[in-house]
């Protein structure tokens, strides 16, 4: 508006801009700002509305004119030439200023024509109403989108290196924009203002929703800026809140004017809703009270996954998928490029997706016990069913305990527990598993009294099932003596949960546990049985098939190699800028997960978790040289004495900006390790970076004479050439057949290699990669990242789980030392994660070395 208002832009000078501070203009603006002194200044009356709303509530009694400070950035990669960038690209150099020119470029018809909303990383939503769904008793809605971003690509032969554009569709869900009391009354189901009713469940489904919601203050039209909610204004002693006595007593502005004015609460007898004022604000954190009828739900806000209140829509088929695509790339205005923003900075876009010639693999061999398995090369899956596993283990105990029906809306009877009891002893000789005692709890069980006295079922359970292993595991000086294990499977409903206390209950009584679900019991088949003792053997040391790659992988494969996969998982609500400005540090950490191949069988892999710095992507080097030292002590204890010679890193959730971060420091610390752990050790490293979460969608094109079909491209195929980056080796697997939606194939990106050349071709890359997709061990398939990194999301997961679950029961929290007294409250308390590892993690454990997770 700044530089229309002035003249600086022009109808023969275009622009694209993230409206925030960075513009790239198709003309130097230097001589037109100049008389200006770079200085534009927007008169208030002429700022777009939510501009003056905003300055409203920051100034109402003198609300200010806008001046705009615009220079041009000095840097040289800011000035350049497409065709220049593009050779200083295909020389090496660095990408990120055209990347970024490119993103900001393609998203400009978007945001001029007003269809779109964007929010950063790529991703926007359709303003439109008719692109969004209203989802019934959430006060959520559905909203079709985009994610969006640019890479450079090999191309044709012909053409060398491509700037690329890679758009899918995808959909967000977001908060209703309307006032707080409607979707308070949606939520809790009340149709009326004479149903509501204030229990305690209202209280804390409400508490919940709008915790980290940002609202808009207004009164009666008046707009009195917004916040992000704290929660409500409850105490345990309170059913419900008189709103209109608390805010008197509380003295706000707000309260006293309301009532000067002869204007009460319609609701008085509503909570209210806590707006947190940081101390830089207040000289200390205080709250600020406000009434829910004069709140509204902010526009564009995304629900984050764990809150989200209902399941996500269907996935889509790759024809209609593809179709939505086509309609974005229109509604961006980059197909036909009507306003010719492209066009001006000498741009086309070809709007037809890229056509690749891709290729099926062969897959491995699956070995069991006695024969080999036939494998469906369409659908990577073979039948497991009656073929005894290669190594069957023996489970000492197995007590088998359900939950009180009175704590399921469904209740599993004791005849279901017996039947599960009756089919797992009889099919388990099959597949070799020897159980030398399974028995039916004779009554039910209620983990809510597992970490009470002894005497209580749920922590007697735990006694006696340990109790057995200790004893089963005590051996004679002398004697020798094969470890037993003992095993709790327990079965409760959906509605319970207590799948989180059950693990918890495992780490510490070093107990194996196995949670079913009732559903699962009601409608058990055969396959439900095979599945189940799948995990229990892998679970109990065992190994249900061996995986021998194709002939090119094979000398790797069967080397002195070591595979690690590694990953990290935030947690999902993270901290907010309002909770660092009040001093708060994060109750939720980030959890490293690890798994390796350190076992006695090169398919079998094991691992672990270390809680961490939350929403820190690079892992800590007292981690990582801890963890590899343990991998190492397990592989000459259970492998061989002799160190491997190559190490493989499996690396995932590490975006393109971080792959420094990788090669640089976490190896390096890796390396260093290496030494620490035997002088002069010094073994080769191969990185591979294994996304999942990107943005790249493939699909097979099948023509005919009279027409052509779109579909998932079959199990298997390969892509990696011309839509492959240039910089490092790139390659694109399907690994697995996906049963239902668009396939998103897995992308791998080799970031190091010390194997030369030869003894690392993509032929060895590819065929080794398929083999760790067909060790998952449970089913009779591939699966669509390899063994070693779905583990170590796994085992991410279960740190987070065990923290969760630790914080529901009163078990102490461990702090950091703090000399400043401001912080001797527990909310502004670091968390000590080394010492909350130390508690809940395998590491020198009973149960430390096997899969437990599986």
């Amino acid at each position: 508006m700044a530089l229309e208002t002035y003249g600086v832009i022009n109808d023969h000078c275009f622009y694209a801009s993230d409206d925030a501070a960075i513009l790239f203009a198709s003309e130097c603006l230097d001589e037109a700002l100049k008389p200006y002194h770079s200085i534009l200044t927007v008169k208030f009356e002429l700022l777009p509305a939510r501009a003056r709303q905003l300055l409203q509530s920051l100034r109402p009694d003198d609300a200010p004119d806008v001046q705009i400070v615009i220079q041009p950035c000095m840097a040289s990669a800011a000035r350049f030439t497409l065709g220049d960038a593009l050779d200083n690209v295909k020389r090496g150099g660095d990408d990120r200023p055209l990347r970024q020119f490119l993103e900001l470029l393609t998203s400009q018809g978007g945001i001029n024509n007003g269809k779109y909303t964007f929010f950063g990383n790529g991703k926007a939503f359709a303003n439109k109403e008719g692109e969004r769904r209203s989802i019934p008793g959430t006060g959520h809605e559905r909203r079709d989108g985009i994610t969006k971003g640019q890479r450079f690509i090999e191309g044709e032969e012909r053409c060398g290196l491509v700037a690329a554009l890679v758009l899918d569709a995808k959909v967000g869900t977001f908060y209703q924009s309307k006032c707080v009391i409607d979707t308070v009354m949606e939520i809790n189901e009340w149709m009326k203002p004479q149903d509501v009713f204030w229990d305690r469940n209202a209280l804390k489904r409400t508490n919940e929703y709008l915790q980290g919601v940002r609202v808009r203050i207004d009164h009666q039209g008046m707009d009195r800026g917004t916040f992000k909610c704290s929660g409500l204004a409850l105490t345990d002693e309170t059913i419900f809140i008189d709103a209109e006595n608390y805010i008197e007593k509380t003295a706000t502005t707000m309260a006293a004017s309301w009532k000067e004015r002869g204007k009460p609460l319609r609701y008085p007898k509503w909570p209210l809703v806590i707006q947190t004022l940081p101390q830089h604000l207040k000289g200390q954190a205080q709250n600020v009270m406000h009434a829910m009828e004069h709140l509204i739900i902010c526009e564009n806000q995304r629900v984050p996954k764990h809150k989200a209140l209902a399941l996500p829509e269907k996935a889509t088929k790759p024809d209609l998928r593809f179709r939505d695509i086509d309609k974005h790339l229109n509604a961006l205005d980059l197909a036909a490029d009507p306003k010719r923003i492209l066009q001006s900075f000498g741009l086309k876009l070809n709007p037809k997706p890229i056509e690749v010639i891709a290729f099926r693999r062969k897959p491995p061999t699956v070995l069991y016990q006695r024969q080999n398995a036939i494998v469906d090369e369409k659908k990577a899956s073979w039948m497991s069913k009656r073929n005894r596993y290669a190594i069957a283990s023996r489970i000492g105990f197995v007590s088998i305990c359900w939950c009180p029906e009175r704590e399921m809306q469904k209740g599993i009877t004791k005849e279901m527990a017996k039947e599960l009891t009756q089919k797992l002893t009889q099919e388990a000789p099959l597949k070799g598993i020897i159980f030398d005692k399974i028995e039916l709890s004779s009554d039910p069980v209620n983990l809510r009294n597992v970490f009470g006295k002894s005497d209580q079922p749920g922590d007697a359970i735990f006694h006696r099932a340990k109790q057995w292993q200790d004893r089963a595991n005590t051996v004679k000086t002398g004697e020798k003596m094969e470890r037993r294990l003992a095993m709790i499977i327990y079965i409760d409903s959906n509605e319970v949960d207590s799948h989180r206390t059950l693990k918890l209950a495992e780490t510490r009584f070093q107990v194996i546990t196995q949670h079913i679900n009732t559903r699962t019991i009601k409608t058990a088949t055969s396959s439900t049985i095979e599945n189940l003792l799948a995990k229990l053997n892998m679970k109990t040391g065992g190994l249900n098939h061996h995986v021998n790659p194709q002939i090119a992988a094979k000398l790797l494969w069967e080397a002195r190699t070591l595979i690690i996969g590694m990953d990290v998982a935030h947690p999902t609500g993270g901290i907010t800028v309002q909770d660092r400005a009040l001093g708060n540090f994060n109750r939720e950490p980030s959890v490293v997960g690890f798994s390796a191949n350190c076992t006695a069988n090169r398919e079998a892999f094991i691992g672990d978790f270390c809680f961490h710095v939350p929403k820190r992507e690079k892992i800590d080097d007292l981690i990582l040289n801890e963890r590899l030292k343990w991998i190492l002590t397990m592989w000459q204890a259970k492998r061989s004495e002799q160190l491997p010679e190559t190490i493989f890193i499996l690396r995932d959730g590490v975006s393109d900006g971080q792959y420094d971060m990788v090669v640089r420091d976490e190896v390096g610390a890796l390396r260093e390790a290496c030494d620490e752990y035997l002088h002069g050790y010094n073994p080769k490293f191969v990185v591979i970076i294994c996304t999942k979460r990107h943005n790249k969608r493939f699909a097979k094109i099948e023509k005919s004479a009279q027409n052509w079909a779109i579909s998932n491209p079959d199990a298997l195929t390969v892509v990696d050439r011309n839509v492959v980056r240039t910089d490092l080796t790139e390659i694109f697997i399907q690994s697995h057949h996906p049963p239902l939606g668009t396939a998103k194939p897995t992308e791998y990106e080799v970031l190091l290699s010390d194997l030369s050349p030869k003894e690392f071709t993509q032929n060895v890359i590819q065929d080794f990669i398929l083999a760790l997709c067909f060790g998952h061990q449970i089913s009779g398939r591939s699966i669509s990242i390899p063994e070693p990194v779905f583990q170590a999301d796994e085992w991410a997961k279960r740190g987070a789980d065990l923290w969760k679950a630790y914080q529901n029961h009163p078990f102490p929290i461990p702090y950091k030392q703090s000399a400043d007294p401001a912080k001797a409250n527990e909310k502004y308390k670091e968390i000590d994660w080394s010492v909350m590892t130390t508690r809940l993690s395998y590491l020198g454990k009973e149960l430390d070395g096997l899969r437990v997770n599986a």
